[in-house]
């Protein structure tokens, strides 16, 4: 019996934890479609791959079948594999991310993405599949078709790897699929056994986006032209159209290989604005293709314009308590209403023996500034903001105010936060900035063992708050050290006053007053600052 349990209890632990179901497969149906020799970028498989763990995973190899009739070199000569990137949906050339051509698993209408090491988070990612025809009809009067499919996962050694003979989806984690089912394009797509060209050609921009930002006066605009069909490029031209002006005209570019396969073309005389850029490209055939218009916007920077520019506060009044923070917001623009980035911005104090540097910044792509200032003493000062040595706005005042003892608002007010599966628990302030509570002792002075405040909040988010300093226990709150034969109150602030003896501590706080004493570790003196003593 014992010669039977051990190879089983094998079998059980090569099995994936977390097979995917097929209806994890979020599949976006093909409509039916027409193809002709020597097209390319015709897209046949788009699905979203879900993680196999519910968390980051990798994919590590794809198969796909054609339930159709065409297969390599009857019809097909290369199916692609793309993530999606850039704008939303399938581009393919030029935007998407090409993990190449499938290769041949042994089996006529099966093609293999194996040794892939891409990254697929815990909602999984789109991908898809494209069909590129074989650029002359083979001599027969039969249409192929095409219906692509992910078939149900097989792993014939159970592994959980990919090897040759395998069939679907293979993750990092060896959580693989689809299991229960096949994921597969209802619709079937046509590759026609007409010898003809029906399309114009398709072109890419290689070094200018989408919303980019240009900052020089001129600038080389590269790209790569390729015909969909049997012909070549005759011609490529590009358009280039301020916003608010008059259209563009379309202008030839200039051909650095053959037939425009490469391209290039000088913007000149750049004026600030946004743009819009279109191609437009004719094969020998006579079939024109245009591209969609990308958005561009050229800053080249330019005088601070005071009409454009401002500074705002959200406040001009704070508590002096360390948390309590009042924003300066600054944004910078030229005469142009566009952007001055990369501008060093000075929060300056102004005095009468010279104005003093408080707080320096960068004014990065955006232009814009945020000074956060917060203060453990009360102040009122007179401020202003410079870019380099020219003044941005008008002067104001800031004040920060005392905090009276008996204000308990500190960290009574906001949001808990702890991160799934670690104790440590963080009250976030209006700033976004996360304090710590160091022991429980100190969050016991708050709420005492009521923990229905604490929300979970993943590590991700937890990270993009700054951390700030502990939460100090809450005012009135009679706190010792350890090592420290002394008894203090805590006030506002975390300042803390020396009771200086059992009288003044029974006159105060009670009989009983021993009993409300909390300890706090040596290590965290330091989130406190001694005041005057209680006599």
């Amino acid at each position: 019996m014992k010669r039977l349990l051990i190879p089983l209890l094998f079998l059980v632990l090569c099995l994936p934890v977390y097979a995917m179901d097929d209806s994890l497969f979020d599949k976006t149906d093909i409509p039916s479609a027409t193809w002709y020799v020597g097209q390319f970028d015709k897209l046949a498989l788009d699905v979203v791959i879900p993680s196999g763990n519910g968390a980051a995973d990798t994919l590590k190899a794809i198969t796909v079948v054609n339930n159709g009739s065409a297969y390599y070199a009857h019809g097909i000569q290369n199916l692609r594999l793309w993530a999606d990137s850039g704008a939303l949906g399938f581009q393919g050339w030029g935007e998407d991310i090409d993990f190449g051509p499938g290769s041949s698993s042994g089996v006529q209408n099966t093609w293999v993405w194996k040794d892939l090491d891409v990254s697929v988070g815990a909602t999984g990612r789109r991908f898809f599949v494209s069909a590129e025809m074989w650029p002359t009809a083979v001599s027969t009067n039969t249409n192929y078709t095409v219906q692509l499919m992910i078939p149900e996962l097989s792993d014939v050694n159970g592994n959980g790897l990919y090897d040759t003979d395998d069939m679907g989806v293979f993750m990092g984690s060896k959580n693989n699929g689809p299991v229960g089912g096949v994921v597969a394009n209802g619709p079937n797509q046509i590759i026609s056994y007409s010898n003809i060209d029906v399309e114009g050609p398709k072109v890419i921009m290689n070094n200018i986006n989408n919303n980019q930002i240009i900052t020089s006066s001129s600038y080389v605009i590269q790209g790569q032209t390729r015909d969909q069909g049997k012909s070549s490029a005759e011609y490529v031209k590009i358009k280039i159209s301020k916003v608010g002006g008059s259209n563009g005209d379309l202008v030839l570019v200039e051909p650095l290989t053959d037939n425009f396969s490469t391209w290039s073309y000088v913007w000149s005389g750049m004026e600030d604005g946004t743009y819009k850029i279109q191609t437009q490209a004719q094969d020998f055939l006579g079939y024109i293709s245009s591209s969609t218009p990308i958005t561009v916007t050229v800053n080249k920077g330019g005088e601070l314009s005071q009409t454009y520019s401002s500074v705002n506060l959200d406040k001009t009044t704070a508590v002096a308590n360390g948390s309590d923070g009042i924003n300066v917001n600054v944004t910078l623009r030229n005469q142009d209403d566009y952007p001055l980035k990369e501008k060093t911005v000075y929060l300056k104090e102004v005095r009468s023996g010279g104005d003093v540097v408080v707080k320096t910044s960068g004014s990065g792509q955006t232009g814009k500034v945020v000074f956060a200032l917060r203060a453990y003493e009360p102040s009122t000062g007179v401020y202003k903001i410079t870019m380099e040595d020219q003044q941005v706005g008008q002067s104001f005042t800031i004040t920060f105010t005392e905090k009276s003892a008996d204000d308990s608002s500190d960290y009574t007010a906001g949001r808990w936060i702890k991160i799934a599966g670690h104790p440590a628990v963080y009250f976030l302030d209006d700033n976004n900035v996360r304090h710590a509570y160091p022991t429980q002792a100190v969050w016991e002075s708050y709420f005492g063992n009521d923990f229905s405040k604490v929300t979970t909040v993943s590590a991700t988010e937890m990270a993009n708050y700054t951390l700030g300093k502990n939460v100090t226990f809450k005012i009135g709150t009679l706190m010792k050290l350890p090592t420290i034969p002394k008894v203090y109150k805590v006030e506002s602030g975390g300042v803390i006053r020396w009771v200086v003896s059992e009288a003044v501590a029974r006159a105060y706080y009670g009989t009983d007053w021993s009993t409300k004493i909390k300890t706090i570790p040596d290590s965290f003196f330091t989130d406190y600052k001694e005041g005057p003593d209680i006599y």
